[in-house]
């Protein structure tokens, strides 16, 4: 079926032209549709999809004439997306694909390949993100770019079911390097004679990242940043001297870091006698290195002990990631 070319018509401005002859098919036009009796600006007239085109021009390749469409309709609708390959729409084309039910629009042509956005529930494309440093950071290959936090300080959790990413300022607790560790037992004859003696708090209350070794009284930090440590020790037996020196302090792997250092006299000579320190010190990390505290007591034999308890915590280790 076909709308004859050759009726005449005034145009304002322009003096007589031809209106354009308009075929109709239940399909899209394409390259071999050359005519018979086309001409450029031909018509075309989907009736299935309601796209209306126009016949742009015609090329020539190896003897054989093709025809360069153009469509100009309001929406196309199909039953698949739309692909890269279907450039040959104006910038705005609206395109509906009924067997999703999804609405595209083309945004952009460059060197016969097309850019469809999907507008569909407010779906799009995102061409970067920018953060506070570092440039912008563009999609992969199929479209992404993730959003992702350092684990410490901010962590980024996904929902797929929701669409949705929650943000959490200090991370997740379960994530942050934080332990508690205290002795559980007293532990005798450790020092009294200047011997270097490290704590090993045996009873964890809780250490979010298995951090710290019950068995050697050693952290390892598990990520970079800046530590706040707090010790308690507390010693007993202190007997045989009027005059004895009592010195806590953590031992890293870049440096050793006095927490206490006391001199103590007028002291009885009385096997009960019980002494006891605390300090609280901010270290700077990097992950891998360790910590651990050394108590010292000096000016007596080797009968001085470290005192613990199940339930009380007279000697104790803790600590926790700042930054």
């Amino acid at each position: 079926m076909s709308i004859s070319g050759s009726q005449q018509t005034y145009a304002p401005s322009l003096g007589i032209g031809t209106t354009l002859g308009f075929v109709f098919h239940t399909r899209d036009p394409n390259a071999n549709d050359t005519g018979p009796g086309f001409s450029l600006y031909q018509g075309w007239v989907n009736t299935l999809t309601k796209a209306i085109w126009y016949l742009e021009g015609f090329t020539a390749s190896n003897g054989a004439i093709n025809a360069q469409w153009r469509a100009i309709g309001p929406v196309v609708v199909k039953t698949v997306a739309p692909t890269s390959g279907d450039y040959l729409y104006p910038i705005g084309q609206a395109w509906v694909d009924e067997d999703s039910n999804n609405y595209y629009v083309l945004v952009n042509v460059t060197n016969s390949l097309a850019t469809w956005i999907n507008l569909t529930s407010g779906s799009g494309t995102v061409d970067t993100l920018t953060g506070n440093s570092g440039g912008a950071v563009s999609p992969d290959g199929a479209g992404n770019i993730d959003v992702v936090g350092d684990g410490v300080s901010i962590l980024i959790a996904g929902n797929p079911g929701s669409n949705t990413l929650t943000a959490s300022a200090t991370g997740s607790n379960t994530t942050m390097p934080a332990f508690l560790a205290r002795l559980n037992a007293t532990v005798t004859n450790v020092t009294g004679d200047s011997t270097a003696y490290t704590l090993i708090c045996n009873t964890e209350d809780y250490d979010q990242t298995s951090s710290y070794d019950t068995t050697t009284g050693i952290f390892t930090a598990p990520k970079t940043g800046k530590y706040s440590f707090s010790v308690g020790c507390t010693v007993g037996n202190v007997t045989g001297s009027d005059f004895l020196s009592y010195n806590l302090y953590m031992v890293t792997s870049t440096r050793n870091m006095s927490l206490v250092a006391s001199r103590l006299s007028g002291l009885q000579d009385d096997s009960t006698l019980q002494f006891g320190a605390n300090g609280t010190i901010q270290l700077d990390l990097t992950s891998g290195d360790t910590a651990q505290v050394v108590v010292q007591v000096g000016g007596d034999t080797k009968t001085i002990s470290v005192i613990g308890d199940p339930s009380v915590g007279w000697t104790f280790f803790s600590g926790s990631l700042l930054a």
